[in-house]
């Protein structure tokens, strides 16, 4: 589930407001729906970095977390023009004559000056918008320098704070409360799954990204802090145990989890910053045995403030939250104290733009999931993108690399989505754009699911769950209609999946099964011979592919499927469509030359005229 809230500060005195919200990437329920339908920023162009814009000089500072300054300041002590202790003891005893020292201290010239040397060697780490100002003594140099040194302790005060969901539906209000006065956010999520393109489609990136516009007359400073744990070496446990469903919860496990931070450019002149997880020593019986990445991107023109803490405790994952927001970064410290290594962790990257007025920017985060494993029961393989890219070492990076340079295309892709949505046949339907659009959002919606339940392996096969709580793999009888937007975004799949559905159905298994409740009953006498039998018959159109608790075909065993009509004519008409759309001959001709199963049944179910609800569906 994705979490963001947000805080607003008006420093009294001036009119300026400052925002902070956060995106916490939840590591057991994930929640990508889009709230807006929105444009994207246009190509992005190399520019100079021009001076970074930065806080006002005018805003007081704030103590978040008076006994962390006190302790900070013992071990740490800021000295004046003298040499001396900058605080004395009346003050770090009393948290407003501090602030009120310390708002004083910043407005001295000579106030980074010195304490430079102590900086140094305090190895302080400086944020892009310090690092810039390094040159040039001041009130500027000083505020921005005190709020890296006290690293979350010190930020601008707020004075109003409030949360959303990423299923906001109201830019003006927010749980409530009211919204961000100007300031608009337009967030949009996509995947990288693209109609005709097997590679980038099979690539486990997503793209979220967000834009800023200043619509006011006053300047704004907006930060985003995404925060996220840690999932190399997790487990998959059943969430309701002996229940059919497919639904899990992630148990959390570390083996040495390390998270290393990175920096590149993007082929398109980018910026990339971000950090990639993984475990020293791996966990083979893991289910999230790999890497995984999480980058934010931006153009060097629009003076981005980007931070990244690479690695921390997730217990400590609130207190970096709020140092985060309080100060508009984070930075690579750790305090680990006694480290087992057996702890998870967590990571966090923090954007900081400060706006004029009617200034907008645009940033992207990447998240790259590289588990590449596919532990299912009868089936070990790894996902498809391993044949794109077999090497492990550096995998993380190479896939952000192409899901990056893929970015310029977008227009192109979106373009190719809208298309499968036909603008004419949709007017017919609706006479407003607005309703237009609507439909179109929720028409390539449904084509959603083809990331969020598949198994794509290396040897092309392709398994798509048909929901959570009947968890059976392309069941013929629903798939037959769900399996349209395959055929429209990858039409060479699709004849893929019906040549499994084709040796599938000429297979024969003769294991004996039982059906309905006698699946529990092994030795109970049967009522009705029809309730037992062989699991597969040659020539009997199957059920399913498998499920994820038995990948061989026909997985499904409540109902005697091959007394049932449907599937046969539903899979002679996806093999037909196929022909129809890709001119394959080498599927049609291959279902042709098959040899008639001489199974009685099988030829009864055939040559029986279907029954009227038939016609209707298939029409």
């Amino acid at each position: 589930m994705v979490h963001p809230a947000f805080h607003d500060t008006l420093h009294h005195g001036h009119r300026r407001r400052r925002y902070r919200f956060y995106v916490y990437g939840n590591t057991c329920r994930y929640d990508t729906r889009d709230e807006r339908d929105a444009g994207r920023a246009g190509p992005h162009r190399k520019a100079l970095r021009p001076p970074l814009q930065h806080i006002s000089d005018k805003a007081a500072l704030e103590i978040g977390d008076f006994a962390g300054f006190t302790q900070m300041l013992a071990k740490y002590p800021l000295v004046d023009a003298k040499g001396e202790a900058l605080f004395t003891a009346a003050e770090l005893g009393n948290q407003k004559k501090a602030e009120a020292k310390l708002n004083k201290a910043i407005a001295e010239k000579d106030f980074f000056k010195n304490n430079v040397a102590a900086f140094e060697r305090w190895h302080i780490e400086w944020s892009d918008r310090t690092a810039a100002l390094l040159n040039k003594a001041g009130a500027e140099l000083n505020r921005s320098a005190v709020i890296d040194f006290f690293n979350g302790v010190v930020g601008e005060k707020v004075v109003r704070q409030g949360a959303l969901t990423a299923a906001w539906a109201n830019d003006s209000e927010f749980l409530g409360q009211a919204g961000y006065d100007g300031v608009q956010i337009v967030k949009t999520q996509s995947s990288y799954v693209t109609p005709g393109d097997e590679r980038l489609s099979s690539l486990p990136v997503n793209a979220t990204v967000f834009t800023l516009e200043n619509t006011t007359k006053e300047t704004r400073e907006i930060t985003i802090v995404q925060v996220q744990d840690c999932i190399a070496g997790y487990m998959a446990k059943k969430d309701r145990q002996g229940v059919q469903d497919s639904s899990f919860v992630l148990v959390p496990s570390a083996r040495f989890p390390k998270g290393v931070k990175f920096s590149k450019q993007a082929s398109d002149g980018r910026e990339v910053r971000g950090l990639e997880f993984y475990n020293e020593k791996p966990l083979a019986e893991s289910d999230f045995n790999g890497c995984m990445g999480v980058s934010v991107a931006w153009n060097k023109k629009d003076n981005l403030n980007v931070s990244v803490k690479p690695m921390f405790y997730q217990d400590d994952a609130a207190s970096v939250l709020k140092g985060a927001l309080r100060s508009g970064r984070v930075c690579e410290a750790w305090v680990k104290n006694v480290y087992s290594g057996r702890e998870t962790m967590a990571g966090a990257v923090a954007v900081t733009a400060v706006l004029k007025p009617k200034q907008k920017v645009s940033f992207q985060f990447n998240l790259v999931l590289d588990f590449p494993e596919i532990k299912l029961n009868k089936l070990t393989s790894a996902k498809k993108y391993t044949a794109f890219f077999p090497e492990a070492y550096g995998r993380v990076g190479a896939i952000l690399e192409e899901a990056l340079a893929a970015d310029k295309n977008f227009d192109a892709r979106l373009k190719a989505f809208e298309a499968l949505v036909p603008k004419k046949a949709v007017a017919k339907l609706y006479k407003t754009a607005a309703k237009q659009d609507e439909f179109k959002s929720l028409a390539i919606n449904t084509l959603s699911f083809l990331a969020e339940a598949t198994v794509w392996d290396k040897d092309d096969r392709f398994l798509v769950r048909e929901c959570a709580d009947y968890p059976f793999f392309n069941s013929l009888d629903v798939y037959f209609y769900g399996s349209f937007s395959l055929m429209a975004l990858m039409p060479r799949l699709d004849g893929v999946v019906m040549k499994r559905f084709g040796d599938a159905i000429l297979a024969v298994n003769d294991n004996r099964r039982r059906h309905h409740e006698y699946v529990n009953h092994p030795f109970a006498d049967l009522p009705d011979p029809k309730l037992e039998g062989p699991r597969a018959v040659r020539g009997a159109v199957i059920h399913d592919l498998g499920s994820p608790f038995d990948a061989e075909p026909d997985a499904y065993d409540w109902h005697n499927v091959k007394e049932w009509k449907d599937l046969a004519p539903k899979y002679v008409l996806m093999v037909l469509r196929h022909y129809v759309k890709t001119q394959d001959k080498q599927r049609k001709d291959g279902e042709r030359r098959r040899k008639l199963p001489a199974h009685p049944r099988y030829r009864r179910h055939v040559r029986q005229p279907l029954q009227p609800r038939y016609f209707r569906v298939l029409r």
